[in-house]
């Protein structure tokens, strides 16, 4: 069943963090648990390890869910509404979940923009993760963290697709697990079911 973002934040109790009067993480409010709502939902609180406390920015066209502890769409990808394909919203990335799970968003070099069904047998989600390209980090030999990869994004992919890599500010690299039957999406920087 497809949910939108917004259903969700709408049947989540409000509770909202932030790394001054309402910090989670000295000492860490849910153990291992890293993510917690900040009061704009475009935005999150992120833990370390160490009880550090960072504010950060979901990328563009994301919100915080916090029933899954990642940024997600803030709205689904159309043609016709959030359209994904001008300019693109990750580089290299020609196709997006759709509004539905039997639709999908695919894009041409030119910016052109196509709402395709999806073949028998599949979804939108696993049509966007399967032609998203590949690329494996993790905190030694491909360790995407010190310098940052890309401004502003601080989830990777990991080898393993229930897993993902988390960076902070000063450069520190985290593997981290996706919740219990979710994978990684790196098209989206979270973790989808």
């Amino acid at each position: 069943m497809f949910v939108s973002a917004s259903v969700a934040a709408a049947t989540t109790p409000a509770v909202d963090y932030n790394c001054k009067a309402r910090n989670p993480c000295d000492p860490l409010l849910t153990e291992k648990k890293f993510h917690y709502p900040h009061a704009k939902d475009k935005k999150y609180v992120q833990c370390s390890e160490y009880g550090e406390c960072f504010v950060r920015k979901c990328p563009p066209g994301l919100v915080f869910d916090d029933d899954v502890s990642v940024c997600v769409a803030d709205q689904c990808y159309s043609c016709a509404g959030y359209n994904p394909c001008t300019p693109l919203v990750m580089p290299s990335v020609y196709h997006y979940p759709g509004c539905s799970e039997t639709m999908f968003v695919q894009c041409s070099d030119f910016g052109q923009c196509f709402d395709m069904p999806c073949p028998a047998g599949t979804t939108s989600a696993s049509i966007a993760a399967a032609t998203t390209p590949a690329v494996d980090y993790n905190c030694k030999a491909r360790n995407p963290c010190d310098p940052l990869l890309t401004e502003g994004k601080y989830h990777y992919p990991h080898a393993t697709d229930t897993k993902y890599v988390q960076c902070s500010d000063f450069g520190d690299c985290f593997v981290r697990k996706c919740p219990s039957g979710l994978v990684f999406d790196d098209s989206v920087s979270v973790c989808v079911p």
